[in-house]
């Protein structure tokens, strides 16, 4: 910031004189420019949305949290990092008729712009959104949202019996069940189907 005086003469008066003082500030006024963290998974030159696995023994994720690209050529700049969800809420009226719903933004974690580490853990399976507010030296400010997901990646395992008796009942048939087989097996995140099949069965084999 500086001042500039200016002085006007009447030079048909000369004894008149006018003089102002204008002050001109110079300084960043521009938000910093922010686009999505620069993942490209199978190197086609377009973004990728981020996806992260969950570990091979919880139903939960833990990840660095990525940077966004920041364009700012005047300053150094700050940037705050969010993690967040959309939940959806159903608003229902005095007789319990569905009326509408109602959208919440809900903060999962919270990174620092200083903060010593960006990896975070605990995050379970599901669509969020990386919240990024970038603020340069000047207090200009710009906030977007980038969608990530979290996903079950790890496949289950399966645990048989090494050896299982099965009885012939009448007419020469026996069934077998898979739990009658299972030994054990497990999924991080929760076992939804188990099933058995006959392999390479052949019906004209006594």
């Amino acid at each position: 910031k500086f001042a500039r005086t200016w002085q006007i003469f009447d030079w048909c008066d000369m004894s008149t004189l006018y003089t102002y003082q204008q002050w001109i500030k110079v300084g960043d006024f521009s938000a910093p420019i922010v686009t999505a963290p620069d993942i490209d998974y199978n190197g086609d030159g377009e973004i990728d949305m981020p996806v992260f696995s969950n570990s091979p023994f919880s139903c939960e994720a833990a990840f660095e949290a990525p940077l966004p690209v920041v364009e700012e050529n005047c300053s150094d700049y700050e940037v705050h990092t969010a993690i967040v969800r959309e939940d959806i809420d159903s608003t229902f009226n005095s007789n319990g008729q569905l009326i509408g719903t109602e959208t919440d933004t809900v903060v999962v974690r919270v990174i620092g712009w200083n903060a010593p580490s960006r990896v975070v853990s605990g995050i379970p399976i599901g669509d969020y959104y990386f919240r990024y507010t970038v603020t340069d030296g000047c207090g200009n400010s710009t906030t977007r949202f980038f969608p990530f997901v979290v996903e079950d990646n790890v496949a289950p395992t399966a645990v048989c019996d090494q050896n299982t008796v099965v009885s012939i009942g009448g007419q020469d048939y026996g069934r077998v069940y898979a739990e009658d087989i299972n030994n054990g097996s497990w999924d991080n995140c929760g076992v939804e189907n188990l099933a058995v099949r006959r392999n390479g069965y052949n019906n004209q084999t006594a």
